[in-house]
């Protein structure tokens, strides 16, 4: 029976997967899981401007134990996206501004229990993990070369310039680094409100890392004066801010290449692990700041008991 016109060919579909980033995902996936991960694919997440679910291509979890039994751990969380970019992704970067860590403290993003551990001296105040064990000194956000200008290349269709190549930002590439900025807050705030329903007194951390993987070229661009020095790259640091009522909130995003994915994996599982060896050198403190916050959410509830009470005496009065 001959197949009509409007039918997709065997060779067409494979040629439009090719295109696509389905089979990107689906090799990722398939490291992570050799890898040791807790993988899961097309995960939706809500989308707090138009309330709609938005898909994410793969999270992936790993749990990092502070000593060799692993009866204390912390997790990794991984928040991926994939690109088969047709045209290469230029990233127009810079080295990291020494004193980054002091400017934007908050571009390594976790959350659980503790967050923050009190200072060394009895005036000090408290003071955020990343801060207190300076994991500036060793993080790849402190280290790597970094952007906070994109684009990609098309050509234009009309004449008089028709097959001139222009450079431009595509909008669902900006949508896509907004959606793990969002993703990485609703994860934030999830495992924050998990940890205050939880009455355990223990250890209880994940840390973030949104990941944008392309299958094709990533391209440095240095500007040094008037001269453009067009480079070849397989990681590179995005930076994006955002501001919600007159507070801005940063993020870093990691843009590499499939070809880096495994080294890619390597250094951030090697990042966890001093993690893990800090935290557990320092394990009294981090011991001692968890007894603390827990403390200080049983006295706020006894507080919220007591007001309760008196706001219902005085209605009956």
């Amino acid at each position: 029976m001959a197949r009509s016109s409007n039918q997709i060919s065997d060779e067409e579909v494979k040629k439009a997967l090719l295109n696509s980033g389905y089979l990107l995902e689906n090799r990722l996936e398939n490291i992570l899981r050799n890898k040791g991960y807790v993988v899961e694919a097309n995960q939706f997440y809500p989308d707090p401007d138009t309330e709609k679910s938005r898909e994410v291509d793969i999270t992936a979890l790993k749990a990092f134990g502070l000593d060799a039994k692993f009866e204390k751990v912390i997790f990794l969380k991984l928040i991926i996206e994939c690109v088969n970019n047709n045209q290469p992704l230029a990233f127009i970067t810079k080295e990291h501004q020494p004193g980054s860590n002091f400017l934007y403290p908050d571009e390594i993003k976790f959350a659980g229990m503790p967050t923050e551990v009190p200072g060394s001296h009895l005036m000090d105040s408290w003071k955020s993990i990343p801060e207190f064990f300076e994991m500036h000194k060793y993080h790849h956000y402190y280290n790597n070369r970094i952007a906070t200008q994109f684009c990609t290349f098309t050509k234009k269709k009309k004449e008089p310039d028709k097959g001139k190549w222009v450079a431009s930002h595509l909008e669902d590439h900006y949508q896509t680094f907004r959606k793990l900025c969002w993703v990485i807050d609703y994860l934030v705030d999830e495992q924050t409100e998990r940890v205050e329903d939880m009455k355990q007194n223990k250890l209880n951390l994940e840390f973030y890392y949104p990941l944008f993987v392309i299958q094709n070229k990533l391209l440095d661009i240095r500007q040094m004066g008037h001269t453009v020095k067009v480079l070849d790259n397989r990681h590179i640091g995005f930076k994006i801010a955002k501001f919600d009522y007159g507070e801005e909130t940063n993020y870093q995003i990691d843009v590499v290449t499939e070809d880096f994915f495994l080294d890619y994996l390597s250094l951030i599982e090697k990042e966890m692990s001093t993690i893990a060896s800090d935290l557990n050198s320092s394990y009294s403190v981090i011991k001692g700041a968890i007894k603390k916050k827990i403390r200080a959410k049983k006295i706020k509830k006894i507080m919220q008991r007591l007001s309760n009470r008196s706001e219902t005496f005085e209605l009956i009065e």
